[in-house]
Order: C-alpha cells, then structure tokens, then sequence
C-alpha cells in the first residue's frame, strides 16, 4: 500500500489578510504543530489559520499554543484560529485560555466538534480568559461532552464587552439549562452580544418558549437567535420552565405552538434590528449637533462683539443671517449649561441617560476633535489600518452606544417610530 503525503498548504493573501489554509492536512500531534509553526515562520504576517479535521490533539495544540504564547508567536497577531474536529480535551482548552488571556487580536475562535469535558477549573479559566480578551465570534458547537455542566459553569461568569457571536449548538443541553440562558439573557452581561445558536439540543417547546418570552421582554439587543432541532414538537415537559402547564400564554396545540413561537421570535428579533439601527443612526447624527453647541464658548465661526462686514457685496439677506446666528449664538451661551443639556437631550431620544452623558463628554472634549489633516504613512505589512466602519464601531463602542439600553417603553415606542436621524429639525 503507498503511503499518503500530507496534503500541501495554501496560503491565500487578500488586501488586508493573510489565510493559512490546513484543512484536513493530516497534522498529527506535536509534529503537525511544529509545520505550522514552521509556516508561520515562514509567513510572518498570518492573520487567519484554518487547521479543522486534524489530529493535533492536546499534545499539538498546546505546543502550538506554547509557540503562538512566546514572544517569537506573538509578532503573529492572529485574527481568526480554527481547530474544529482535532481531538482537542481539557488540556488543549486551558493553553486557549492562557493564549486568551488579555490577547487583543484574536477576534473569532472556532472548536467545534472536539472532546471537551465540562471540569469546573478549566472551564472558568476558558470564561476568565475570554472576558480579558476581545473576541468577538466563538463557536464550541457540536461538543455534547459539555452539556449543561459547562454551560452553568459558563455563562453565569460570561462578560465579555467584545462577543458578539456565541454559538452553543449540539452541546446536549437539557431543559435544566433554560434558566441559566434565560438569566444570561436578560443579564446586562449579554448586551453587547448580537448572535446566539442553540440549534440541535434539547430544550424542548417549553423551555424554548421560556427563552423567546425572556427575549421578548428583558432583551433588547440580540439580532439573531437560532433554537431549530430542539425537539420542538414532542410533548410538552410540564416541569421545563415557561412550558404551558407551568401558566405560559398561547395556543396549545403542538404545531400552532411552534409557528406562533417563531412569529414572535422573528418579530422580536425584527424589533431589536430596529432599535440597534435607530440607536447608531441617532447617536451619529447628535454628535456634531453637540459639539457645535457645547463647543461654541471657544470655538466660534462669528465673533458676537464684532460689527458685521459692510462688504459692498453682502446681501441684506446675508447680513440678517449672520445678525440672526450673533444673536442666538449669544443666547444660547447666555443659558446655565444644565439648561443646555436638558434642550440637547431632545435631540438624542434614542440615547439612554448614561449613552447621553457619554457622548456629550466625549463632544465637549477638545481634544477628542481630529484632525484636520493626516500624515501619509506607508502601510505596516501584517498590520491593517482601521477603515471608516471600523472607526465608527469603534466610537460607538467607546460611548455605550454599542448596543441599545432599554429605559422605558415609551424610548423603545419613540425609537421604533422615528423615520430620521432625530425627531426635531435645526
């Protein structure tokens, strides 16, 4: 029989990435991880590493991790780390905790269909390490090992600023776990998180129904939430909480259930699509509003003590415009700055009062303002410059305005009724 040879990498470069391709290459153990290692070696400035269905097991991931820990590894500022379907246990999870830690790179985590145990100390390390990090995507799906012990060892302690998509799918949930979601959820702990999967457990229509209702009521900022292949259509657990004979609303037969649930989850999820657009939309738009007015005691565009210019080619209309700003101008900095806040605050409707008093400091601050022009620099291979999305993001981030912060219900009513940027026109 001829020996196979391993597969041979690929390396795919775009503008602002570079993907090291491993797909199924036959890594196996710590010698799979040091031609990795080696590649990336070679390549120094690889942002993606793709190595699912290997078998690097705990005995090369952590080798791999050792090496992407070290102060060599860490010039490779890895955006996005696959290891899906490696073999990977508990000792493999705790050296991705300590690459976790405090990393400020790695963006999107992938270990799906792995070997995973759900022991407590490993796993809080793992929820530790993330809250420190700035990950955004991660994706454990397909690890049934875990079950509801790691998930109620798992979300209570998630807090991350930064996950934005968490992926929990074919964990082997249970019914015992719809609390802990549902608690997690609600918890300003998830605020920022806008994707959610739980496909393929088993919640059961009761505690399914639990968790849309907890959306519905206490969650303002998921955008997508995923609960197929829950056994949905089985006979309702009379203990799972939110189930029908435990005093849920709506219609009991099966069937109609579950088109009704998911009629309301698709319009729940619709309204918070809403709310998260109306919130960027609103804050972007106050914030040159706010820093003209809250500004204009040292920034000036007219001096109020001057005379206006007899410039022969002045219109009429042009000088009563500018006597008419002089004038205003001089009322408005006549008022007490509280009184200032109170008139500005009708121009952030959407902002909760502590998104508002963000963004008015961040307005009145000088030097926040950018500036007016910026030094052309070479581009630093590896490392890639922020665009304007990204830079927004960024801002609202910074702000609070990252996410929608329920206050009242006649906030959400005037958000989900407003057509513009703001209800009032200069």
């Amino acid at each position: 029989m001829s020996s196979h040879r391993p597969r041979p990498h690929s390396l795919s470069t775009g503008q602002r990435t570079t993907h090291l391709l491993l797909h199924d290459s036959r890594l196996h153990s710590s010698a799979g991880a040091h031609e990795v290692i080696g590649l990336l070696r070679k390549h120094r400035h690889v942002t993606h590493i793709t190595a699912g269905h290997n078998d690097l097991g705990d005995e090369g991931c952590v080798t791999l991790i050792e090496f992407l820990c070290s102060e060599e590894g860490k010039d490779t500022r890895v955006q996005e780390l696959g290891l899906n379907a490696n073999g990977l246990q508990n000792g493999a999870l705790g050296a991705i905790a300590r690459y976790l830690r405090n990393n400020a790179s790695l963006i999107s985590l992938s270990l799906s269909n792995n070997a995973f145990q759900a022991l407590g100390e490993v796993s809080i390390d793992f929820v530790e390490a993330i809250n420190t990090s700035r990950l955004q995507v991660l994706t454990l799906t397909n690890n049934a090992s875990l079950s509801d012990t790691f998930l109620s060892i798992f979300l209570p302690r998630l807090s991350s600023p930064y996950l934005r998509t968490l992926n929990l799918s074919v964990l082997g949930l249970s019914p015992d776990s719809a609390p802990t979601i549902s608690d997690y959820i609600a918890s300003p702990r998830s605020a920022c998180l806008r994707n959610l999967t739980l496909n393929g457990n088993f919640l059961g229509r009761g505690s399914v129904r639990h968790i849309i209702r907890t959306i519905q009521t206490a969650n303002y900022t998921l955008q997508s939430v995923e609960l197929l292949g829950n056994h949905l259509y089985d006979l309702v657990d009379s203990n799972a909480p939110g189930s029908p004979e435990a005093g849920a609303e709506g219609p009991q037969d099966g069937t109609f259930t579950v088109a009704h649930m998911r009629s309301i989850l698709e319009q729940v999820l619709s309204r918070n699509q809403m709310l998260f657009v109306r919130l960027k939309r609103n804050a972007l738009h106050f914030l040159p509003i706010a820093r003209i007015l809250l500004l204009s005691p040292t920034v000036t565009l007219f001096d109020p003590d001057s005379e206006p210019s007899s410039d022969s080619n002045s219109s009429p209309e042009a000088h009563s415009l500018v006597s008419t700003v002089r004038t205003t101008a001089q009322l408005w900095r006549a008022l007490p700055l509280e009184v200032q806040l109170e008139i500005l605050r009708y121009f952030a409707p959407v902002l909760s009062p502590s998104q508002y008093t963000l963004v008015t400091n961040f307005s009145a601050d000088l030097s926040t303002l950018p500036p007016l022009a910026s030094n052309f620099v070479l581009p630093t291979p590896g490392i890639k410059r922020k665009t304007r999305e990204e830079e927004r993001e960024e801002w609202l981030r910074l702000v609070g305005c990252d996410h929608f912060e329920w206050c009242s219900d006649a906030q959400v009513a005037m958000a989900l009724e407003m057509n513009g940027p703001v209800p009032f026109t200069l």
